[in-house]
């Protein structure tokens, strides 16, 4: 056997023994003494992370009963809760800090691979179309409907030309203003044509 094959075994270098032949044992090293454990860039905050109280409280339903401590966080008027979350937010933000360069980096290139053009396909409504898009450089999407080029008859459409209809976006709901007025939203669509959330 090599001489090299045959080293003990060190508490920085992780090892794996082996039985070759009866009575004798070959420790192959996994990892070489130049490959040292090197300190993480990365630090965890000194303090420690935020434990929320705890409030007895049972829970029943449909014949069963269990214990939801955490049950005073539905109550979002709680001053407690605000405080909470605030201190969970600074210990995650404390945590976080040394990867604030490689969050940066990871938005940008995330961000340079998004479309410059984001748009829903046209959904018919009547003599409608209805679609959404969300402008270049804005953060919200923009609902807007324009009619149809194939309405029927030769009439209704030569009225609609005249009128300029055709073709002619109309935006009916900018999101982006909303935004401007009120600060953040969430945006959500509810079943059906004629419902929307924020």
């Amino acid at each position: 056997m090599a001489s090299h094959l045959l080293r003990s075994p060190t508490r920085s270098s992780l090892s794996l023994t082996l039985g070759v032949l009866p009575g004798f044992k070959v420790v192959f090293s996994l990892f070489s003494s130049l490959c040292r454990r090197k300190p993480s860039p990365f630090s965890a905050p000194r303090d420690a992370p935020p434990v929320p109280k705890k409030v007895p409280f049972t829970v029943s339903a449909h014949g069963k009963s269990w214990e939801d401590p955490y049950h005073w966080m539905s109550n979002t008027a709680d001053p407690d809760l605000s405080a909470y979350l605030r201190h969970e937010n600074s210990y995650a933000a404390a945590f976080m800090a040394d990867t604030r360069n490689l969050q940066r980096t990871l938005f940008s290139e995330m961000n340079s691979r998004m479309p410059t053009n984001i748009s829903t396909a046209t959904e018919r409504w009547g003599p409608w179309l209805y679609y959404q898009y969300i402008p270049e450089g804005k953060e919200y999407p923009v609902l807007c409907r324009k009619l149809a080029t194939d309405t029927n008859g030769l009439a209704k459409s030569l009225f609609n030309y005249v009128r300029g209809e055709f073709g002619r976006e109309k935006v009916l709901l900018d999101w982006n203003e909303i935004a401007e007025e009120y600060g953040k939203l969430l945006v959500t669509s509810l079943p059906g044509k004629n419902a929307c959330s924020f």
